[in-house]
């Protein structure tokens, strides 16, 4: 069976925007070495690169399982940090304090003297996102107007790093566990690279990804699943 290489990094920007979203030409370039660069990973050298998106209804998510259709608004929610930090709450993982506003008065009064980091649903790889100490300024209430027109903002305390994973999973009739790769980040905790088969995380850390997992699998999503 032959395998593909899909690189869709502004995936999350295809669902947020749809056919008005266009890739600018530093995204492609990037993108086509990422298409290359991932053959690099063991077993995957003879993979075929594709220019295929994840919401393409001719590409499902979930390579290899033609004719399942494509339900965006299924992957727009699970893809959501709505989702996520649903999920978090059930499992009892959710940074202290963290929390959904719906509008800019609730917002101000989550944030009041605190530091924290306000949240786009749709935002990923330490994008669209901006770090708030206190009272709004005129910017950040800009930013937050419109992040509200979409959807509602996460708001989570200010946390310092100390590791980051991707861990894969492939979900369908089961929840299949297939690895991880230590993530690199810079200091806005956007993506610069990945590890392979180093410092893999804790038995603690995967049993709640896979259960994240199952979680998706719940919500009836089948495919390729990164936490």
């Amino acid at each position: 069976m032959q395998r593909h290489i899909h690189t869709n990094l502004d995936f999350e920007y295809q669902l947020r925007f749809g056919d008005a979203w266009t890739r600018p030409k530093p995204l492609i370039e990037t993108l086509s070495r990422w298409r290359y660069i991932l053959r690099l990973v063991p077993g995957w050298h003879d993979a075929l690169p594709t220019d295929a998106w994840g919401q393409d209804n001719t590409l499902y998510w979930g390579i290899g399982r033609p004719g399942a259709g494509l339900d965006v608004g299924l992957v727009r929610r699970v893809n959501s940090k709505v989702f996520s930090h649903e999920f978090a709450k059930e499992a009892g993982v959710e940074l202290p304090g963290a929390t959904l506003c719906s509008s800019v008065a609730q917002l101000e009064q989550v944030l009041e003297a605190q530091t924290a980091i306000l949240k786009h649903p749709l935002g990923f790889s330490g994008r669209e996102r901006i770090e708030v100490c206190g009272e709004l300024d005129e910017r950040q209430r800009g930013w937050a107007n419109r992040v509200l027109a979409e959807g509602p903002i996460l708001v989570e305390p200010k946390v310092s790093l100390t590791r980051e994973w991707s861990l894969q999973f492939d979900v369908g009739e089961q929840v299949d566990f297939l690895g991880t790769a230590l993530l690199l980040v810079d200091r806005h905790g956007q993506h610069r690279g990945h590890v392979v088969g180093w410092d893999a995380p804790n038995t603690e850390i995967l049993a709640i990804a896979t259960d994240a997992a199952w979680a998706v699998h719940r919500a009836g999503k089948c495919g390729s699943l990164g936490c």
